[in-house]
């Protein structure tokens, strides 16, 4: 008798539980644990509110993506990708707002 497939429900909790519990905060690190691709999984979410501060966002794609309220702040984002990303709303330049050029390589 072969075992039992998981359900795909059951295989993302597993990978919810893992990050939950992991021992890290470091968003490259929680993105493997979690088993998601930074070059393709995190298209087209809101990553709205996150703080990305001092983070390995390199190559990382972003396309599509909400990122209002994000902190970049000494993040390394080199060749990532931001491509038809939401990082404003027009009329809400009160409170936190999505500074790319605070990447630590910005200029890069």
């Amino acid at each position: 008798m072969s075992a039992t497939k998981p359900r795909p429900d059951q295989i993302a909790m597993d990978y919810i539980r893992a990050v939950r519990a992991a021992p890290t905060e470091d968003f490259r690190e929680l993105l493997k644990i979690g088993g998601r691709d930074p070059r393709k999984d995190l298209r087209y979410h809101d990553w709205s509110d996150v703080s990305f501060a001092g983070d390995d966002l390199r190559k990382m794609d972003f396309t599509g993506s909400r990122l209002l309220n994000c902190d970049f702040t000494d993040a390394l984002s080199a060749g990532a990708r931001y491509g038809r990303t939401m990082i404003q709303r027009m009329g809400s330049e009160d409170g936190p707002q999505t500074d790319l050029r605070k990447a630590n390589d910005w200029a890069a």
